[in-house]
This record gives structure tokens, sequence and C-alpha cells, in this order.
């Protein structure tokens, strides 16, 4: 597992689809204090550092989770766009070995749970949920 990746990914998916729209968040700058702390980890061979990183990892992304979820700058304000890049990106921007820890063990991560995740209510949204996944398989 390359940790400065994994760090360097989360960096992007913020500030690429998330601080353009909703920088003033107050839930949005803890996130981007921890993922300072979480790109000042460095793991190596440490196991005590990898497990630290990993937990921090994974409640970062849950947070992440719970803004695309509910605040309404980064929702139908702005098209989804945020929701719809991580779909379309999941596997660059979330390490596949964590989807489970971050989504939940028993989901499965195709298009009708993300519509329902995301409680995407536009019809336009949810086809292009769909495209996505469509295509990937």
């Amino acid at each position: 597992m390359i940790f400065d990746q994994l760090a360097t990914n989360t960096t992007v998916f913020l500030y690429q689809f998330m601080f353009p729209f909703a920088a003033k968040i107050d839930k949005l700058t803890t996130v981007k204090a921890q993922l300072k702390r979480l790109k000042n980890l460095q793991p190596r061979n440490s196991k005590s550092k990898q497990s630290s990183f990993k937990k921090l990892y994974i409640k970062i992304w849950k947070q992440i989770l719970v803004i695309l979820k509910n605040e309404r700058e980064v929702r139908a304000s702005v098209n989804y766009v945020p929701q719809l890049q991580l779909i379309l990106r999941l596997d660059t921007f979330i390490d596949p070995q964590f989807h489970q820890e971050i989504f939940g063990d028993d989901k499965i991560l195709n298009a009708h749970f993300f519509i329902i995740f995301f409680d995407f209510r536009n019809e336009d949204i949810k086809k292009q949920v769909l495209e996505i996944f469509k295509y990937r398989s």
C-alpha cells in the first residue's frame, strides 16, 4: 500500500471537487486539518503508524461522505459534481481495500446503492450514475 498516494488522492478530491464549492463549511475545515495530519504521518514499516494512518484515512473519508450527503453547497446547487466524480473514479480516490470499511461491510457498491446513499432524486443524475456503472462492468 502506498500511503503517500492515498493521502494525495484524498487531497486532490477535496481541493478539486469540494473546496471550490464549499470552502466555508466548518466540517470541511476539520477534514482539511485531519488530512494535513494524515500527510505528515510516515507509516513506512511501523505497524502502529500504519494502523493510525488507516484509522485516520477511514475517518476522513467517512466525514467527507457525510458532507457529500448533507451539505447543500456540494449537492444540487452544483449539480452533484463531487458525488458524480467520486462515483466515476471511486477506486482512484478511495483505495478499494477500504471500500467495505468506509461504506459498510454488507454493501454492494453499485448504481442503486449510490443513488440511495447520496439520496439522488433528480432523474438526470440517476441516469448519469446508471451510465457510469453500465460502462464500468
